[in-house]
C-alpha cells in the first residue's frame, strides 16, 4: 500500500502544476475576451462550483468504490477540458467547460485524498507535509511554467500542452494498486459531522476559504494592474513565494511526528501568518509585496497541514475520504462566496481592496476558532 503514496504525490504535483497556474491565469483570457467582471467571476464560480457540491460526494465515493477509477475519470475530464478551451471562445461554451474541469479537479482530489488517508505510512506527520509540499512545489512550478508559456506562446499553446501532459498522466496512474474500502451510509457520515465541535471547525474553514476567492478574481490584475508585472514576471513572484509554502509543509509535516505537537497551537500560528500578511502583500511596490506574500503562504502551508493531521485524527479510517471531501466542501463554500462577492468588489473598488477584505475575513475566522479553542481541541 506504501507504494501508492509517491505515485499519487506525482500525481497532486501535476495537478497542482497545471491546473494551479492556469486557474490564476485565467482571468486575464477572460478579460482579454471582454467578458465583464461580473461573468468572469461567474465562469470560475462555476469551475469552483463543482467542488463545492461534489467534494463530499466524490469522497464518500472513494470509500465505498474504487478511487482508481475516480482518478482516471477526473484525468480524463481535464485533458477534454484543455483540449476544448483551445477552440472556446463564447461565454456558455466556456462555461460547460468550466464545469468539466470543476469536475475533473473534484474527482482527483478527492480519489487522492482516499489514497493518501488510506495507505499508512511509518511517519504520518511526514506524509502528510510531503503532500503538501507535493502540491505547493507544484504550484510553485506551475505559476512560474504558465506564466512563461503565456509570455512566450499564449493561452492556446498552453491548453495544448495540459492536455497531453494529462494523457501521459492517464498512463501513469494505471500503476496505481486499489485501496481497502467498504459499505457506508449517509447516516455515518452524519454521526460524525452532527455536533458543535465539527460546526465550529466548518465555520472557520469557510471564513478562511473566502480568501481563496479573491486571489482567484483579483491576484493575477492586482499583480499586473497594481505592481505593473506581465505573466513572465508574475509567474516568478507567485512561483517564488510558493516555494516557501513547499518548503512549510515539509517542515511542519516532520515536526508534527514528534512528541509533544500541537495542532491546534500550529493551526492558529498558520492562520495568524496567512491573515495578517495577505492584508499587507496590496503594498504597491513589488519587492515589498512578495515579501509579505512568503509570510502569508507560510501560513497557508501550517494550515494545509494541519488540515489533513485533523481529519486524520477525527474521523474514522474507513470514511476519511469523506471526511476529507466535507471539510474540503466547506472551505469551497468560502471560495465560492469570495469569487461572487470579490469579483464584484474587485472592479469596483480595485484589485487590492478584496485581498485586504479577505485577510480581515480570516482573521475573523481565527478568533472564532481561538475562542472555542476548548470545544475544539478539547483543552
Amino acid at each position: 500500500m506504501q507504494k501508492n503514496i509517491p505515485i499519487v504525490q506525482k500525481l497532486i504535483f501535476a495537478k497542482a502544476a497545471l491546473m494551479n497556474g492556469t486557474w490564476f491565469y485565467l482571468p486575464l483570457l477572460l478579460a482579454a475576451l471582454g467578458f465583464a467582471g461580473w461573468q468572469t467571476g461567474f465562469l470560475l464560480a462555476a469551475f469552483s462550483l463543482c467542488g463545492l457540491l461534489l467534494s463530499f460526494g466524490f469522497g464518500a465515493i472513494s470509500d465505498v468504490f474504487s478511487p482508481k477509477k475516480s482518478l482516471t475519470g477526473g484525468i480524463m475530464l481535464l485533458m477534454l477540458f484543455n483540449f476544448g478551451m483551445y477552440f472556446a471562445s463564447g461565454f456558455w461554451e466556456i462555461l460547460a467547460l468550466m464545469v468539466i474541469g470543476g469536475t475533473g479537479i473534484t474527482l482527483i482530489v478527492a480519489a487522492s485524498s482516499a489514497y493518501i488517508l488510506k495507505s499508512k505510512a511509518n511517519k504520518e506527520g511526514e506524509k502528510y507535509g510531503r503532500t503538501s509540499f507535493a502540491n505547493g512545489i507544484g504550484g510553485a512550478c506551475g505559476y512560474f511554467l504558465v506564466g512563461a508559456v503565456l509570455y512566450f506562446a499564449g493561452f492556446g499553446a498552453l491548453f495544448i500542452l495540459n492536455a497531453l501532459f494529462w494523457c501521459v498522466a492517464l498512463l501513469y496512474s494505471l500503476s496505481l494498486s486499489e485501496v481497502q474500502v467498504s459499505r457506508q451510509s449517509v447516516k455515518d457520515y452524519w454521526g460524525d459531522f452532527a455536533n458543535k465541535r465539527m460546526a465550529l471547525v466548518f465555520v472557520a474553514l469557510f471564513l478562511f476559504g473566502m480568501h481563496w476567492g479573491a486571489e482567484a478574481t483579483s491576484y493575477a490584475l492586482f499583480l499586473k494592474n497594481n505592481l505593473g508585472l506581465d505573466t513572465l514576471w508574475s509567474g516568478i513572484y507567485m512561483g517564488g513565494a510558493v516555494v516557501a509554502l513547499a518548503l512549510t509543509a515539509l517542515t511542519i509535516g516532520k515536526m508534527a511526528d514528534k512528541k509533544g505537537f500541537s495542532i491546534g497551537k500550529w493551526l492558529f500560528i498558520g492562520m495568524l501568518l496567512s491573515g495578517v500578511f495577505h492584508i499587507l502583500m496590496v503594498f504597491p511596490d513589488a519587492p515589498v509585496s512578495f515579501a509579505m506574500r512568503v509570510p502569508h503562504e507560510i501560513g497557508d502551508a501550517i494550515v494545509d497541514v494541519m488540515v489533513w493531521l485533523g481529519i486524520s485524527r477525527i474521523m474514522p479510517l474507513k470514511r476519511a475520504a469523506g471526511g476529507y471531501g466535507a471539510v474540503i466542501s466547506i472551505m469551497l463554500i468560502g471560495n465560492f462566496c469570495g469569487l461572487i462577492l470579490y469579483g464584484w468588489l474587485g472592479s469596483a473598488l480595485g484589485y487590492g481592496f478584496p485581498l485586504v477584505a479577505s485577510g480581515a475575513i480570516t482573521l475573523i475566522s481565527l478568533l472564532i476558532a481561538y475562542y472555542n479553542r476548548k470545544t475544539i481541541f478539547g483543552k
